[in-house]
């Protein structure tokens, strides 16, 4: 099938020369139309004799014609005979006769030699060279250079750029064809030739060899499929100026697709596909391309250099802010599309505070192949330096047996803190001392680690954990002391640190069942019911009189259950019950409405519309506090005996929580407000 294909480009190709050159013959062209402009150029006109010499020599595409390269080599000398021709034009005229022949002149290699040596002398750099942002620049005056190398070596490349000079500069079309169809095990080639062809084609029949979207389109994308680089490369830069809704438009994605099947290893293109490819990327992807570019550009010239110019800028001031560790972690908290790994700043700063684990874990996240990626190898060695000399800072911050054992536990397993045995050997053994850590004891600190770094998701499963941990612990006293924490642990895994009002009664009844967890499972409860977050409690002093409180969370509300009992003589009442809300206006504001409640038939009923109304401000030391509704405003009571300042101050000045405000909500209502107290 191939094979046909090929037969069929060549035929193609053929006839399309056959019939452009078997349209056209010499003559003498018909001047009539340009007798002014003849006359100027026989008066010495450059611009003139220019014009006259193309109409003689015409377009090597143009068909139907009369031709004469003689006429138009006689005209292009008349123009040569002025002062320099600096735009060359003249001279590649007579170099396209030399190297097409025909129409009165022969071919003449020799000649065009000549000429090509005086146009690459003699014409501006610009008249000489084409740039291009989908494929490699053309530069005219390695013209001969090519064409000695391709004729010597037979390499394909080489070959294929021979043909494009051809074609691309107008030097001799029919050669250029000629060339691509026998390259046709070159996937390049092949687009080329059908290109070439198509382009043809278009020019002999509308004069322009400008093709529609959809004729381009179909051709691309059928070379993109049969393998092409030049198809992919030009498919890639017409995307960057496609319209929305153009064919040739490509999402991200689809752009990351066409390229990473491009092969081509030529610098130039690699230089200039990158450049297209970051456009279409966000995040550590575009900037680990940009550093590619990086690489790329020592290797392009600086016309290629000038289309990546202002991404390498970028590029170049965003590397050198990655400079240290901390600047990576600001780089990172701004653009979070860039987060290779997660790390708290002010910790690091702060050396962790003595804990090695974070140290080890930011060692081994800077490993990542990602990281490399993103930062490069520079700002990576530079890294490591730095993490060698955070090792000191760290062990000299360790004030806890856990951070020490912790310490003891890398320092033994892990391959980078070995690198320092020579300095901490001594160091180590010392601190562990000073930790009465020893040989007798040092399993006990192990298990007491593992099991803090254990996460228990059923009761069952720190059952049978503490089980087999009783055999690995031979002292009873170390024993009874980590089956202490352990329960604890196991409790706070299950339950969580802020359990629901459900939980914490259920957790209640599962203490009295389950007797492995006594008495821990007791204490923990009650410390649930004393000081949790959504279960807690609290006594205020008024003259004689304790006033103690109890606030529960009601489970998918925003209300809080509140109880108040009131404590005299030795006695116990039911003092208050109600309900409040909170409400979080904007971070560092919140307010508590404490509902007016009274009692009625054995219930206590609580009014929407009657509150007391607490503004508790982050940055302030007192709180506002102002009775909404008659029943709340006619239940102040200032026979306190307290100064007017403590009633508003907060109950907690530097705990700025919710449940912080509740408290100090709840004060102002026992100290200034009893009289509600007063509905039972």
């Amino acid at each position: 099938m191939f094979r046909y294909c090929f037969l069929f480009c060549c035929l193609l190709q053929l006839l399309i020369t056959f019939s452009l050159a078997a349209q056209s013959k010499r003559g003498e062209p018909n001047l009539k139309p340009h007798k002014e402009t003849l006359k100027k150029a026989k008066d010495g006109d450059k611009k003139a004799a220019l014009f006259i010499a193309q109409v003689c020599k015409a377009n090597p595409l143009e068909s139907g014609l009369v031709k004469d390269y003689q006429k138009a080599v006689e005209w292009y000398q008349k123009a040569l005979a002025n002062p320099a021709d600096t735009t060359g034009e003249a001279l590649r005229g007579l170099l396209e006769i030399y190297l097409t022949g025909g129409y009165g002149v022969n071919k003449d290699f020799g000649q065009a030699r000549q000429l090509h040596q005086k146009l690459s002398k003699q014409a501006v750099v610009s008249s000489l060279v084409k740039i291009y942002h989908d494929k490699k620049h053309l530069d005219l005056r390695e013209f001969f250079t090519t064409y000695d190398s391709a004729r010597t070596t037979g390499n394909k490349l080489l070959r294929l750029k021979l043909a494009r000079f051809y074609w691309e500069f107008g030097l001799n079309p029919a050669a250029a064809l000629d060339s691509v169809a026998h390259l046709a095990d070159v996937p390049d080639a092949l687009y080329l030739d059908e290109k070439w062809q198509t382009e043809a084609k278009a020019y002999y029949n509308t004069g322009s060899m400008q093709l529609s979207d959809e004729t381009y389109y179909n051709l691309i994308e059928k070379h993109v499929l049969m393998g092409s680089n030049l198809a992919r490369s030009e498919w890639a830069y017409l995307a960057t100026k496609a319209t929305q809704g153009s064919r040739f438009a490509l999402k991200p994605e689809e752009m990351q697709k066409l390229l990473h099947t491009y092969t081509e290893k030529d610098p130039e293109m690699q230089f200039k596909m990158q450049v297209i490819l970051q456009k279409y990327q966000k995040g550590v992807p575009r900037y680990v391309t940009l550093r590619h570019l990086l690489a790329l550009a020592h290797k392009v010239d600086s016309t290629t250099l000038t289309f990546g110019k202002a991404a390498l800028q970028e590029f170049v001031a965003f590397d050198s802010s990655l400079a240290t560790i901390q600047d990576l972690a600001e780089e990172m908290q701004e653009s979070p599309d860039i987060k290779v790994f997660d790390l708290d700043e002010q910790a690091y700063l702060q050396n962790f505070g003595g804990s090695v684990k974070p140290l080890v874990k930011l060692y081994k996240d800077i490993q990542k192949p990602e990281v490399l990626a993103l930062v490069g190898e520079k700002n990576f060695a530079n890294y490591m330096a730095e993490l060698n000399r955070q090792v000191r800072p760290v062990f000299d911050k360790i004030d806890t047996s856990k951070e020490m054992i912790e310490f003891k536990r890398n320092y033994d397993n892990e391959v980078w803190l070995s690198y320092f045995k020579n300095e901490f050997d001594t160091l180590v053994n010392c601190r562990l001392q000073d930790f009465e850590i020893n040989d007798s004891n040092i399993n006990f600190y192990y298990e007491l680690l593992v099991a803090d770094e254990t996460k228990f998701k059923t009761l069952q499963e720190g059952k049978n954990y503490l089980y087999n941990l009783q055999t690995r612990i031979a002292d009873p006293f170390y024993r009874a002391k980590i089956a202490s924490y352990i329960k604890e642990k196991v409790i706070q895994d299950v339950i969580g640190e802020a359990p629901s009002k459900e939980q914490i009664l259920t957790l209640q009844k599962t203490v009295e069942n389950e007797t492995w967890l006594q008495p821990e499972g007791r204490q923990k409860w009650f410390q649930y019911t004393s000081d949790s977050k959504n279960w807690f409690t609290g006594k205020i002093q008024r003259n004689s009189t304790t006033f103690a409180y109890t606030v529960v969370k009601q489970s998918g509300t925003d209300k809080y259950e509140v109880t108040i009992q009131a404590i005299a003589s030795e006695k116990s009442s039911m003092a208050y019950q109600s309900y409040l809300r909170v409400f979080e206006h904007h971070k560092g504001e919140y307010t508590v409405q404490v509902y007016f409640a009274s009692y009625q038939k054995y219930n206590w009923v609580a009014k929407e519309t009657d509150f007391l109304r607490v503004l508790y401000k982050k940055h302030e030391h007192t709180v506002t506090a102002l009775a909404v509704g008659g029943n709340m405003a006619a239940a102040v009571d200032k026979g306190h005996g307290y100064p007017a300042l403590q009633v508003v101050s907060k109950a907690l000045p530097a705990d700025f929580s919710e449940k912080t405000a509740i408290r100090t909500a709840l004060q102002c209502l026992i100290l200034e407000y009893t009289r509600a107290f007063q509905n039972r």
